[in-house]
């Protein structure tokens, strides 16, 4: 068996192509506590019920809308 590793580095452009939100908006992720989640048994017919999970974290990024902003210009 042979084996090896690389290790690789890229740029990230956003532009409004890749990225099209056209106004101000925020994105909103919630967080539970860690550990509590129990990952689900395998097989058919499952249900998965996460409804009593206890909220740990609200996390909120907001955006805005910088069609208009002369620094940012494209």
């Amino acid at each position: 068996m042979l084996g090896s590793s690389l290790m690789a580095v890229s740029q990230v452009v956003i532009t409004a192509d890749n990225f099209p939100r056209g106004s101000t908006f925020t994105d909103y992720s919630y967080r539970s506590q860690p550990g509590v989640i129990v990952p689900p048994s395998e097989g058919p017919d499952q249900v998965w019920d996460y409804s009593d999970l206890e909220l740990d974290q609200i996390i909120t990024v907001d955006y805005a809308d910088a069609s208009q902003d002369p620094a940012l210009p494209g």
